[in-house]
This record gives structure tokens, C-alpha cells and sequence, in this order.
């Protein structure tokens, strides 16, 4: 489909060397590297809502959070900590706190910082308390979500002023699918 849009823009304006400044999309592997191939200068943005769509299961599994349940007794978590994150008990019958919320409002940030440089040193304060409570979501989302370049347009410095989301565009082709199927319309011109 790109390599078809570039050729039919080459075609009907030959003289118009535009090329998108940046292209949002979900995270499938195979749309990242049509788009590197066809536009290997355009900027890769990742679509929050679909970013959410993948770390939230990650964050309710217990495989990754062996310590995901912590007694209110236990003298691991400082009151601080407790008081400033506004951790809440898991229920008021039991007296247990549950991390993962420290992780969802740390994610929530590194999503809008606005540097790179911003980015890197609230990663280095975060780390030490991931590790502690969930290695191994750590390293998961290390090794998928900072490791990775195809999935960096997640977050905010690479982003800019540019949409966080693609769900205008979702939107737009959910109104559209649904024009055609009710109407039955069998070519573009009927549109």
C-alpha cells in the first residue's frame, strides 16, 4: 500500500518531493518495517492507546509479580512511599499493598516526558524499585519497550507536538467501514 501511494504521488506530482513527517501506527512488527523500508526518514510514532492495550494485561499478571501482593506490616515499602504514590489497600478487609499501581503512574510518566535527557534519569530512579518488586516486568518491558528502537514512539520527547494516538483515524475508518457494509456499496465512486 505505501510503496503503491509513493508511486501514484511520483506519478501525479512529480515535481513534489514531500515525504510524511511522521506515520502512527500499533505495534505490529510488520507494519514497522514496511514503514522503515518505504520511509526510512519518517518519524515511527506508537499509538498510547494501543501501547496501554498491551502493558495493562502485563501489569494484572501475577507471573510477573511475585511480590505483587506486599503486607501492610511488612517494613519494605517506606510510608513515604506509600503516602506520595497514594497506595491503597487491595481491599478494607486486607492489609496489603499492591505495587503495580507505582508502575502504571511511573509508565504514565516516562510516556510525557518531554526530553530525552528527562527520560533517562527518571529511568534510573525507577529501576531500583522495579527491580526489587518485578524483575522480570523489568526486564520484559526493557527489553520491548527501551531496548527496542521500532517501539520507542511511545514516548512523549520523540512525539513532540505530534498526535499521541491514532484514534481519530480509527474512528474515521470505523464510520467508513460501517457506510460501506450497511450500504452495500461495491466501488469507491458510490462513496
Amino acid at each position: 500500500m505505501f510503496q503503491s501511494l509513493f508511486k501514484a504521488q511520483n506519478f501525479l506530482y512529480p515535481n513534489w518531493n514531500n515525504r510524511p513527517t511522521f506515520i502512527m501506527s500499533d505495534f505490529a512488527p510488520q507494519i514497522t518495517k514496511v514503514i522503515k523500508t518505504t520511509f526510512p526518514a519518517t518519524i515511527q510514532l506508537k499509538c498510547r492507546f494501543h501501547f496501554w492495550n498491551i502493558v495493562n494485561p502485563k501489569l494484572k499478571n501475577y507471573n510477573f509479580f511475585e511480590k505483587a501482593v506486599i503486607k501492610q506490616t511488612n517494613n519494605d515499602v517506606p510510608n513515604r512511599f506509600k503516602n506520595y504514590f497514594n497506595l491503597k489497600l487491595k481491599s478494607k478487609r486486607q492489609n496489603h499493598w499492591d505495587p503495580r499501581r507505582i508502575f502504571r503512574y511511573d509508565i504514565s510518566v516516562l510516556a510525557k516526558l518531554p526530553t530525552q535527557d528527562l527520560f533517562k534519569n527518571f529511568l534510573k530512579i525507577i529501576k531500583p524499585f522495579w527491580r526489587q518488586y518485578s524483575k522480570k516486568f523489568l526486564d520484559y518491558f526493557q527489553e520491548n519497550f527501551l531496548d527496542d528502537e521500532d517501539k520507542a514512539g511511545w514516548v512523549a520527547y520523540l512525539s513532540k507536538t505530534m498526535p499521541k494516538t491514532n484514534n481519530q483515524n480509527e474512528c474515521y475508518n470505523n464510520s467508513l467501514k460501517e457506510f460501506v457494509t450497511k450500504r452495500q456499496i461495491k466501488s469507491f465512486l458510490e462513496i
